[in-house]
């Protein structure tokens, strides 16, 4: 198995970012869809959808080389692009961009035909569609548990359910109380057992991939050893946008991967995963080596402790104007030979102008301990905002363990996100 990086950057809230590439070969030709998205917070929500700026992008490739583009055009507004294709024509589905009036969207290349979807009797608008096209007809996973399969009529756009089976993992997210086994790519099919990828949700900045299968009367899951690789290098979101066959030996695993979830600045990764073909149906995935610099550390603020009253708000932790210490952690050894930059991400809705507290470092170095950093922090109108310290060598000693700290004054709100820790 291998890794290809189509891009990796950072992203500012405000700024575009490519992400979510799905792929597909037509006629020996490489393509991709993906959202080119405007990142906004949890607190600058749209308000309408010409606020918005959500589109889903179509590119061409030459010699099936995802780093060769040669041409790009925009197809239609929407989120999240899967996309599956019978070799002459590609099935795109989106999902309707925030504010739109539009659920769902069907987009047929290369005719770029839009038909907007309806629903049938006893039909609803699943999470994270799975497209599927077996036996000349266009089938899409709308829900894995429970496993739910309809059929999308190409002329009319109408969804008809065909089958339901209940399976064993039926837990919810405590986040948002949707399932935590989710959708991903696309699906195949062999020798009538569809297989597709899915993700499981357990916070709101965690999406662990897995592999589920149906072969018409059950359905199994499987999880594989890739996640951590990606988490070391600071990704905590890995999506499966895409499955495709690749050549006669491999497939091709499209993953679209983020530090979490998209209401923050930070990092994105897009890349294909080149999986052997034998290794995928025995389920034996052996350690990957993505080549990414993998000098981070991240600690969301919702798993530290806290010194204060708080709550838990859309994945960080809020101080609920209480004054004190709202997030201290983690005691983790770092090692002081090298240069560190740290970084809190927060908002609060206060003025930009106006203190709302503190953020410091707190290193304990042969058993002493030491606030050896330590930085204002301000409103941010609602933004998710990055605040950054720097430390360099300190003493003579080459361990100490640190902590990241987070003091709130009383009567402002506050809300911790995360801990980026970077060293050289």
């Amino acid at each position: 198995m291998k890794f290809i990086k189509i891009n990796e950057s950072f992203s500012e809230v405000g700024q575009l970012v490519n992400c979510f590439f799905s792929f597909f070969v037509l006629e020996e030709i490489l393509y991709s869809v993906h959202r080119r998205h405007r990142l906004f917070s949890f607190d600058n929500w749209p308000q309408q959808e010409s606020d918005n700026l959500s589109q889903i992008v179509l590119t061409e490739y030459i010699n099936k080389n995802p780093n060769e583009a040669c041409k790009e055009e925009t197809l239609c507004n929407g989120n999240d692009p899967r996309v599956v294709s019978d070799g002459n024509r590609a099935f795109i589905l989106s999902e309707g961009a925030v504010h739109s009036n539009i659920k769902y969207k069907l987009t047929i290349f290369p005719e770029n035909k839009n038909i907007e979807l309806s629903l049938g009797n006893d039909v609803v608008f699943g999470k994270n569609w799975q497209p599927i096209f077996y036996n000349n007809e266009l089938y899409v996973i709308d829900s894995i548990s429970p496993f739910i399969i309809n059929k999308i009529d190409i002329q009319t756009g109408l969804i008809e359910k065909v089958n339901q089976i209940e399976i064993d993992f039926e837990l919810s997210a405590s986040h948002d109380k949707y399932p935590i086994l989710r959708g991903g790519s696309n699906a195949i099919v062999k020798n009538d057992i569809f297989y597709g990828w899915g993700h499981a949700t357990t916070k709101p900045y965690s999406h662990i991939p897995f592999i589920w299968e149906y072969d018409g009367k059950c359905v199994t899951t499987s999880f594989i050893n890739i996640y951590t690789t990606f988490k070391k290098d600071g990704y905590a979101i890995v999506d499966p946008t895409s499955f495709i066959e690749w050549d006669e030996d491999n497939f091709a695993l499209g993953v679209s991967c983020s530090n979490r979830e998209w209401f923050h600045s930070q990092k994105f990764l897009n890349g294909l995963l080149i999986i052997k073909k034998e290794d995928f149906f025995n389920k034996r995935f052996y350690p990957l080596e993505l080549g990414l610099d993998g000098n981070v550390l991240f600690f969301h603020c919702s798993e530290l402790d806290s010194l204060i009253d708080s709550s838990i708000i859309n994945g960080g932790r809020y101080n609920e104007k209480k004054k004190g210490c709202l997030v201290c952690g983690p005691s983790k050894e770092i090692d002081l030979t090298k240069k560190w930059t740290i970084e809190l991400c927060y908002s609060s809705p206060e003025k930009l102008l106006k203190q709302v507290g503190k953020f410091d470092i707190f290193l304990t170095i042969n058993g002493i301990d030491k606030q050896v950093l330590i930085t204002k922090i301000y409103g941010t109108e609602g933004k998710s905002t990055r605040v950054k310290l720097t430390l360099d060598y300190i003493e003579n000693s080459e361990k100490a363990l640190i902590q990241t700290r987070v003091f709130t004054k009383k009567r402002v709100s506050v809300t911790a996100y995360f801990f980026e820790l970077n060293y050289e």
